[in-house]
């Protein structure tokens, strides 16, 4: 029921057993619209039409997102190699957790992989809270996050006729409106854009913060290049 999606999401980030050690202010769950990102991109395959996973950022009060840094014992390259080897190990051994991200969490982008994709936002973003949440638990939270709203999402958007179009322009406060009934009317909704050749702005990502325990979701500061900023009518392509 579309109603207790809400609650419902609330339920599944509080039974995450988190212990807050990191210092960061709260989580970006990013999300992005393939018909976008393959403007900007050559990717692999024909369009998909639901929003993919971009990142599950741990960011401070400000906005700036959290970056993963090596310690100081261990060169550059045997840090990678390090957590690559640690992303590579749970994906070998948890094949659904593994089949699943390719379905929400692909790498759209032609001639790299999903596992790229993977280890490299847990190197650069996931890393920075392992003290927190360890690399089975980062999966996991945005596979369940994504499985409790996406459907929902996509619901909402159709409510509001806001469906995937080349020719048809939707206001952006109406895509806004059309994403805090899934999220809660008082938390913001960070929506990002992209300018193509034609001077069309195009729906590139969607932004939503959950705060440090995962058990509701908030409003936030994002330091994202906003080209939206300042325009009512936005795209939401469809090829």
């Amino acid at each position: 029921i579309k109603m207790n999606t809400y609650a419902l999401i609330l339920l599944l980030l509080i039974s995450i057993n988190i212990h807050v050690k990191s210092q960061y202010d709260h989580i970006q769950y990013v999300l992005q619209w393939p018909a976008t990102y393959c403007r900007i991109q050559t990717c692999k395959s024909a369009t998909l039409f639901e929003f993919t996973i971009h990142g599950l950022w741990p960011s401070m009060s400000n906005g700036n997102t959290l970056y993963g840094k090596p310690p100081t014992n261990i060169s550059h390259d045997a840090f990678i190699h390090h957590e690559d080897m640690k992303v590579y190990a749970v994906m070998q051994a948890d094949p659904s957790l593994r089949d699943k991200l390719r379905t929400i969490w692909p790498n759209l982008k032609v001639g790299s992989s999903d596992e790229w994709l993977w280890m490299h936002e847990w190197r650069e973003h996931g890393y920075s809270i392992e003290s927190v949440l360890d690399v089975t638990g980062y999966f996991n939270a945005a596979k369940m996050i994504n499985e409790l709203m996406i459907d929902n999402l996509l619901t909402y958007l159709k409510d509001e006729e806001i469906n995937p179009s080349d020719h048809q322009s939707y206001e952006i406060n109406k895509i806004r409106s059309a994403i805090t009934r899934l999220i809660g009317d008082y938390n913001n909704v960070h929506i990002s854009c992209y300018l193509n050749a034609t001077n069309h702005l195009l729906i590139r990502e969607i932004r939503l913060c959950v705060n440090r325990r995962f058990n509701h979701f908030i409003s936030c500061q994002t330091t994202q290049n906003n080209v939206c900023q300042g325009h009512t009518e936005i795209f939401r392509p469809a090829s």
